[in-house]
């Protein structure tokens, strides 16, 4: 909670909590250390085309499903 609190009073107008915490709260040893891991994490991912493509469908249809899911809700409040 106190770390909310923090982020609360010094964030800036258009700052949020991810941005916030990366690039005001945390030193540059840390800041390292989540880029060597994003970094490591892409190099184990991005030749596996297998798991992109299974990626990109799920989110193509987790998408297509949220937005069939506001389409319905913006009827039925139309109708109502």
């Amino acid at each position: 909670m106190k770390l909310y609190e923090q982020y609360r009073d010094t964030k800036s107008y258009d700052d949020d909590f991810l941005r916030w915490l990366l690039i005001r709260k945390l030193n540059l040893k840390q800041q390292l250390a989540i880029i060597f891991v994003l970094w490591m994490v892409w190099i184990i991912l991005a030749p596996n085309l297998v798991f992109w493509v299974t990626f990109f469908k799920y989110a193509i249809i987790i998408s297509l499903i949220t937005a069939l899911i506001v389409f319905i809700k913006k009827r039925l409040k139309l109708l109502s």
